[in-house]
């Protein structure tokens, strides 16, 4: 699979272009898919690449004379961005022709261009610095923000930790990256009120998705008389009809014992049927009455929840970093059975 290319500012550094073109070429020999766009004076990038072969195969050079200085106003290179080295990596990417951009130069200037030319992904306010710290475990940590902003409020922080976590799953290989929050003591007391409020802040999330789900639920309960895992398993057979106690909880992901429960209680409600026909005799398929089908028609949806409906609408990588934060979560919570409680209906708890 071909890699999208590299844009590096060239110019950018203490040390310019041969450090930089050093660097690139360090990459290569790591990883030989990896191309280049090689951005500032093209005589002394072709200079330093004749050291280099191996590179000079896979870099295009990008000629230009202005550099942004290491003192310069992030302001003022921002008036500038279209005309140096760095500001010409950085719109690279912002059209397609790189897949990232690389500068060791001014590090304001370098973030106000980003946030200019590239934004921030949704549901990210701001960018931050991070770097890789040596440990004596098996795999570096990453640490963020470096200072990219001076301040920053609880928001801020949630969102620092979850791309932080994205970053060292990439870069260290580690599925399920723990995110710990540094501050100058454990104590409720100690810290700024933005790092006290961040676990807050989590804490109200949570306190949202538990009201919507218990709100749903007793609205369910309310108009139909029935519990919430009553209905999800009437809609299932009305969608269904004929099938088993085992497709059953299947459908709904939990156990057969409690599918079983679920059953025996909407028959004797007069809501379902259970015929055994065929030649197993065992076997029992599973039908709804006009009765259970009045009860859906004025049940407010959706059927199996509005935590499962808005799970539903998520892409598949929301959906993976979701599942490995929470397992975080479940891990901390040292939950003695997490088996059982992860095949309990919500309605059940």
């Amino acid at each position: 699979m071909s890699l999208p290319r590299i844009a590096v500012d060239a110019m950018g550094g203490d040390e310019g272009v041969r450090v930089m073109v050093e660097g690139a070429a360090l990459a290569r020999r790591r990883h030989d898919r990896f191309k280049f766009l090689l951005v500032g004076d093209e005589a002394r990038i072709a200079r330093a690449l004749d050291n280099h072969p191996n590179l000079a195969g896979a870099s295009e050079i990008l000629h230009c004379d202005d550099v942004v200085g290491g003192d310069e106003k992030p302001t003022q290179a921002l008036r500038r961005a279209r005309s140096t080295s760095m500001g010409l990596a950085v719109n690279a990417v912002k059209r397609g022709d790189a897949g990232a951009a690389v500068s060791a130069g001014n590090t304001g200037a370098l973030m106000a261009m980003a946030k200019l030319a590239l934004r921030t992904m949704p549901g990210i306010d701001r960018p931050a610095l991070s770097a890789l710290m040596p440990t004596l475990g098996e795999n570096d940590v990453v640490m963020l923000d470096l200072g990219a902003n001076t301040e920053c409020d609880a928001r801020n922080l949630v969102q620092f930790s979850i791309m932080g976590a994205a970053y060292s799953r990439i870069v260290t290989g580690r599925d399920h990256p723990r995110v710990r929050l540094l501050n100058i003591g454990s104590e409720e007391t100690k810290g700024t009120e933005a790092l006290r409020d961040a676990a807050a802040q989590v804490l109200r999330r949570f306190r949202i998705v538990f009201n919507a789900v218990k709100t749903h639920f007793s609205q369910v309960e309310h108009e139909s008389g029935l519990g919430g895992a009553q209905v999800w398993a009437l809609s299932v057979v009305a969608e269904s009809p004929g099938i088993g106690v085992g497709q059953l909880a299947q459908a709904m992901d939990i156990r057969q014992p409690t599918a079983s429960n679920l059953v025996r209680g909407l028959v004797s409600k007069g809501l379902m049927r259970s015929e055994r026909s065929g030649a197993d005799r065992r076997a029992v398929s599973l039908f709804v009455t006009d009765e259970a089908l009045a009860v859906l028609g004025r049940v407010p949806g959706p059927w199996a929840g509005v935590l499962p409906h808005a799970l539903d609408s998520l892409d598949d990588a929301t959906l993976q970093r979701l599942q490995s934060d929470l397992d975080q979560v479940i891990r901390g919570l040292a939950v003695p059975d997490a088996g059982e409680a992860a095949t309990t209906p919500l309605a059940q708890l």
